[in-house]
């Protein structure tokens, strides 16, 4: 049996499942073992237009409906991309990638059951106990051990302060200021 002929046994049902499948007309060409040449081309091409079906000519991945993990909505996903979207927005990604276990930069024994800056603010006001700057805030372990979280052992300093307080030249007039408000 040729190939032409096995082609044109399919029923539209059939060669709408195939259509599904593929990515493109080269990928459905190779799901029915047909050659890519110009007389296979224009017979499926023609089939193609026939049932309504188009391609983009720069989709190189299936799409598929998936739902996105933070927030429940459908959206549709390039499956195998190497850009695949897990969620369906960046809002969610962020949600997603940016809080607990998904977090690139977190730490099971420094993001316990609390974070070590939620307690500091928790007991602290959101400012430098130095100056008082309040837009960007470090938090400083006293003891320099970042597993100790405990809110006595937190102070929050700004950058400028922070870095100041792990130099030698500035050092220890820093920590003898944090000292004299302390008590």
């Amino acid at each position: 049996m040729s190939l032409t002929s096995k082609l044109n046994e399919l029923t539209d049902d059939q060669f709408s499942s195939y259509a599904k499948q593929a990515t493109s007309k080269v990928a459905l060409h190779r799901l029915l073992n047909l050659p890519y040449n110009g007389g296979f081309c224009k017979i499926v091409s023609d089939r193609l237009t026939r049932l309504g079906i188009k391609y983009d000519p720069n989709r190189k991945h299936r799409l598929s409906e998936k739902t996105c993990p933070v927030c429940g909505s459908k959206f549709i996903a390039a499956i195998g991309s190497s850009k695949e979207k897990r969620t369906c927005s960046y809002a969610c990604a962020n949600t997603f990638f940016r809080s607990g276990e998904n977090n690139g930069m977190f730490n099971k024994h420094f993001n316990g059951p609390r974070h070590y800056r939620t307690i500091c603010f928790m007991n602290h006001k959101k400012e430098c106990i130095l100056c008082g700057e309040s837009r960007v805030i470090d938090v400083h372990h006293l003891d320099h051990n970042h597993k100790n979280n405990s809110s006595e052992n937190l102070i929050p300093l700004c950058p400028t302060h922070h870095k100041l307080l792990h130099t030698k030249k500035y050092g220890k007039n820093i920590k003898d200021q944090i000292q004299s408000i302390q008590h």
